[in-house]
């Protein structure tokens, strides 16, 4: 079912003054973060934007790909029974098939647009690799556990799945497994839950770093060797929730727990080059960038006696915070799990964001480019 509304978001975010200051949030979290309702701080003004359509699945993942042959955008879900489902911008479905009938239930999905692939992982570790113009199952592989991250890189080259202490990568051509990053010593050890492709001149990298971790690890591939390290403040740079790096491979941006700022490393230097400003990050926070560099979007789930459930934009030049969308406003508690954000997508210019909620359902919006 499709619901369909527009929503014009309000600004109504106040900075909390104490003695002439701004008053900064110190918080720190454990299995859940909370937050007075007075004492959220706007960095930004919310933006104009429109929820174009909600569909309400329940769907495991929600990605927005650009058509190879009409060159329009399409957003690709799948469901835990492992039908995939194709729609226009406008929420109406275009096409649906069943990955394969073996398979078990869908944990995570995802998809590139470079090489038109899609991967599963389902609860019985089953790996299954498919073209999404072909609408069928082309390999399969076998995870290690059930992971909690699964991504292509940007050019479409590689598939990861991570957890912490433990990882598997393919390479999309033949999908043939790094045999490195199968050792239950050495490389394995040092992969997190977190996960983000780029490439220093031909050569393909992996960074990753999680929740307990002060530092990025940046490994070689396939080899897993470790390249460099990657830190930042010792007290603000850790409990990594989400990377994500730019396609030109220039720039890495992370997320992290109970945090006011995103942090952004210069690659090739090692040194954080600026700290857009975000609002208190709850838990499950995600990242992603716009294919063509320019937009970066973050999720954000606050809650404490109301809630504030959305995401931030940026523009990646100068790092600029562009605004605050909010998916609903003073939301009871019963609401949340239909509110948080588990992922998003955004499309290749940064003009529609597509989010994944708690209970499923997936939302449209259409967010502006300047």
């Amino acid at each position: 079912m499709i619901s369909w509304e527009m929503i014009v978001i309000t600004n109504h975010w106040k900075w909390c003054a104490w003695s002439g200051g701004v008053v900064a949030l110190i918080v720190s979290c454990a299995a859940g973060c909370e937050y007075p309702s007075n004492e959220f701080v706007a960095m930004n003004e919310q933006i104009p934007s429109a929820q174009v359509a909600e569909l309400r699945g329940p769907f495991v993942s929600a990605d927005l790909v650009v058509d190879r042959d009409t060159n329009s955008t399409l957003l690709v879900t799948c469901s835990k029974d492992a039908v995939i489902r194709v729609f226009d911008m406008k929420g109406h479905e275009q096409r649906q098939w069943k990955i394969d009938s073996s398979i078990g239930q869908v944990l995570l999905f995802t998809v590139s647009t470079r090489t038109d692939a899609y991967a599963a992982l389902d609860h019985n570790g089953e790996v299954v690799f498919g073209r999404l113009s072909q609408a069928k199952t082309i390999a399969r592989g076998k995870a290690k556990i059930q992971y909690p991250r699964l991504a292509f890189s940007h050019d479409g080259k590689w598939l990861a799945a991570v957890g912490t202490d433990v990882g598997q990568v393919w390479q999309t051509a033949d999908m043939s497994e790094c045999p490195e990053f199968l050792r239950e010593d050495g490389v394995s050890r040092r992969v997190q839950e977190t996960l983000a492709f780029f490439k220093e001149g031909d050569d393909a990298r992996f960074a990753t770093a999680g929740f307990p971790n002060d530092f990025i690890d940046l490994l070689a591939l396939p080899s897993g060797t470790v390249v460099r390290t990657l830190r930042g403040n010792e007290r603000s740079d850790k409990r990594f929730e989400d990377l994500v790096t730019t396609p030109d491979s220039r720039f890495l941006v992370a997320v992290t727990t109970a945090s006011l700022h995103l942090a952004v490393w210069d690659i090739a230097t090692g040194e954080i080059v600026a700290r857009p400003k975000a609002f208190p990050t709850g838990i499950g926070n995600r990242l992603k960038v716009s294919e063509d560099g320019k937009t970066l979007v973050c999720s954000q789930f606050l809650h404490s006696s109301i809630s504030r459930a959305g995401f931030r934009v940026y523009r990646v030049n100068g790092w600029t915070e562009a605004g605050w969308v909010e998916v609903k406003d003073d939301a009871p508690k019963s609401e949340w799990e239909n509110l948080k954000i588990l992922n998003l997508s955004i499309d290749s210019n940064g003009s529609t964001v597509a989010t994944l909620h708690g209970a499923g359902q997936v939302r449209l919006w259409q967010v502006p480019t300047k």
